[in-house]
């Protein structure tokens, strides 16, 4: 997997490494915090822009009280930027 320069951010437009080119997303919010391994992992929530939507597991468990499937958790290893977010105003 290649290297980020730096890991996603508010206002960001993102792909998942694992899904196909029509995969884009905006990141809304990331959170930090220590694995139970003792290592930082990051994750963001990410609104998808495309025909593709999230999984129960990750709209029920992980974003709860989103009102849509478009809406859901996703590990920042898993997330390539597109193009660098211009507003942090979101």
């Amino acid at each position: 997997m290649e290297k980020r320069i730096r890991d996603p951010g508010r206002g960001d437009l993102v792909t998942h490494v694992l899904m196909d080119d029509s995969w884009v997303g905006v990141v809304l919010r990331v959170e930090t915090f220590n694995s139970e391994d003792g290592r930082r992992d990051s994750k963001a929530l990410v609104h998808i822009n495309s025909d593709h939507s999230f999984s129960a597991h990750y709209r029920e468990k992980k974003a709860r009280g989103m009102k849509t499937d478009k809406i859901g958790w996703v590990d920042t290893t898993f997330l390539r930027i597109l193009a660098e977010g211009v507003n942090d105003e979101l």
